[in-house]
C-alpha cells in the first residue's frame, strides 16, 4: 500500500513539510470564503426547491442531503453514455438521492461501485456484481439473519415475483442470472449494506482497485467545475482518503449530477481541498470543465468539522496508517 504522505497533514502530533503552514492558509481561506459560499447555496437552493424530490426522511433540508431532481434520470444516461463511464472498471458514487440510478446501471454494466454510507459514518462499502450475483443466486444471509435474495416481505407474492423469486428466479438461477431488480435493489442505501461489504482503507489498497470516475451530487456547481456542496466536505474528504492511498490520482475523471438550476456562470473560488469536477452533468447538457489540477493535500486535519474524527471509522484508520508510515520514515532522533 503507497501512502501520500506530504504537504497536506499535519494533525495534533505530526507535521510533515509544509503541512503546518498549508493549514493556516486553507483556515484563513475557509473563513474568508463562507459567508460567499452561504450566499450560493441559499440563491441555488430556492430555485432548487421547486424540481426537487423530498427526502423521506429530511424532505427538503438541502443541508442534510443532495437531492434527486425532475429529470435526473436523463443526467445520469448522459454520464453513462460518456468515455470515461466506458473507460472505468470501477467507480466511486457517493450516497446521494440523485445518484441512485447510476449505481444501479453500473451494477447492471458489470462495474464495480464503491460507495460511503451516509455522513461516511460506517465507512466505504464494495459493490460487486460478482459477489451480489453470487449471494443472490446462492441465497446467502445478511448480517442480521435474513435473506439477501428476497424482499422484507416473503409472504407478498407481488414482492417476490419483482424480486425475481418463484419459478422466474429459479430459471435465472440455472441460467446464472439475477433479476434486473437485484441491481435497484442493491444500488439503494439500505440495499447495498444487504448485498454489499464493507471494506477498511487497507482492504481498499489490497484489492487493488484501480477508480477511473468518481461522481457526486452537489448543492451549486460552476461550469468550470468548482462545487459546493451540503457544506460538510464529505466529497473533498472521500477523495482525500483515495487519493492519499493511491487509489485515484489527479488523472482520475470526476463528474457532478446535478440539475440545470444548480449550474452558475459567476465566478467561484476554489479551496486548496476541493474537489474540482471535470464533467457537469445535467438532464440537458454535458459541460467539460477546464480544470487546473485536483487537491493533492490529503486530509488536512485541522479543518475538520467537530466530532468528524470521532464520527468517520476511514478517517481514524488513516491516521493511524500515517502516523505510522510518518514513524518508519522519519524515525525519531537519537
Amino acid at each position: 500500500m503507497s501512502l501520500a504522505v506530504g504537504h497536506g497533514y499535519g494533525g495534533d502530533n505530526v507535521a510533515v513539510g509544509s503541512g503546518s503552514g498549508q493549514q493556516q492558509q486553507a483556515q484563513a481561506q475557509q473563513q474568508q470564503q463562507q459567508p460567499h459560499k452561504a450566499s450560493v447555496r441559499a440563491k441555488v437552493w430556492n430555485e432548487l426547491r421547486k424540481v426537487a424530490v423530498p427526502d423521506s426522511r429530511f424532505h427538503f433540508d438541502f443541508s442534510s442531503f443532495i437531492t434527486d431532481f425532475a429529470d435526473s434520470q436523463a443526467a445520469n444516461e448522459a454520464l453513462l453514455a460518456h468515455a470515461c463511464f466506458a473507460r472505468a472498471t470501477c467507480v466511486f458514487i457517493t450516497p446521494d438521492n440523485c445518484l441512485e440510478y447510476l449505481r444501479e446501471r453500473a451494477l447492471a454494466a458489470g462495474k464495480r461501485v464503491l460507495i460511503t454510507t451516509y455522513g461516511i459514518r460506517r465507512g466505504f462499502w464494495l459493490l460487486d456484481p460478482a459477489e451480489i450475483r453470487k449471494k443472490l443466486l446462492l441465497g446467502e444471509s445478511s448480517d442480521d439473519g435474513s435473506s439477501s435474495s428476497s424482499s422484507s416481505n416473503n409472504n407478498n407474492d407481488d414482492d417476490n415475483d419483482e424480486m425475481g423469486n418463484g419459478k422466474e428466479h429459479g430459471n435465472r438461477c440455472a441460467q446464472g442470472n439475477v433479476h434486473p431488480w437485484a441491481w435497484k435493489y442493491a444500488a439503494t442505501l439500505d440495499g447495498m449494506e444487504k448485498v454489499g461489504r464493507p471494506v477498511s482503507l487497507q482492504e481498499i489498497a489490497g484489492l487493488g482497485l484501480e477508480v477511473g470516475l468518481m461522481v457526486t451530487g452537489t448543492g451549486a456547481i460552476n461550469t468550470k467545475g468548482i462545487r459546493f456542496g451540503k457544506g460538510h466536505g464529505f466529497f473533498d474528504l472521500e477523495w482525500a482518503m483515495l487519493y492519499s492511498l493511491g487509489v485515484v490520482s489527479v488523472e482520475t475523471a470526476t463528474a457532478a449530477v446535478v440539475h440545470d438550476c444548480q449550474v452558475l456562470e459567476e465566478e467561484l473560488v476554489a479551496e486548496m481541498f476541493d474537489t474540482v469536477c471535470d464533467l457537469i452533468v445535467t438532464p440537458t447538457r454535458v459541460i467539460e470543465a477546464d480544470v487546473v489540477g485536483k487537491p493533492t493535500c490529503g486530509v488536512l486535519w485541522d479543518l475538520l468539522e467537530e466530532g468528524m474524527l470521532e464520527d468517520i471509522p476511514p478517517l481514524q484508520e488513516l491516521r493511524t496508517l500515517l502516523k505510522v508510515v510518518i514513524v518508519l520514515v522519519v524515525p525519531a532522533k537519537p
